[in-house]
């Protein structure tokens, strides 16, 4: 997940935004993992700082995507975090009609049942005490 962070990372340090970000669009070429197919991809401008066209696989939207709301780089960080609840769980993971809610010990719908988020944990070395 750190290569992907940095991809994106880099992309809005460019002002670009993916708009796509999914497990289809992640490349794995032997340790490393690669952002791929841009051809969704727009570039904000002083003139455009945000995005109003629906672009994208509808499961990774984000809230303001869902509610046709202009959009900026954010949207992309949504579609991360929704893959890496994927990668943590290895269930795909839907969201409903309304956005999903990433709130410990809630169960979100994934795969044929629901996955719960787990609550924090602290590596004991890292505990108070």
């Amino acid at each position: 997940m750190r290569q992907l962070a940095a991809a994106v990372t880099e992309c809005h340090r460019r002002q670009i935004v993916h708009r796509d970000i999914k497990p289809a669009n992640i490349l794995r070429r032997r340790c490393r993992f690669l952002l791929a197919d841009f051809g969704l991809a727009e570039t904000l401008t002083t003139t455009q700082p945000l995005l109003t066209e629906p672009a994208g696989t509808m499961v990774y939207w984000a809230p303001e995507q869902r509610r046709l709301e202009p959009y900026d780089t954010s949207v992309d960080l949504w579609a991360l975090g929704l893959v890496a609840v994927e990668v943590a769980t290895g269930l795909p993971c839907r969201q409903g009609g309304t956005a999903l809610g990433l709130i410990p010990g809630r169960q979100i719908p994934c795969g044929d049942g629901a996955v719960e988020i787990p609550r924090p944990m602290v590596h004991r070395r890292f505990a108070p005490g």
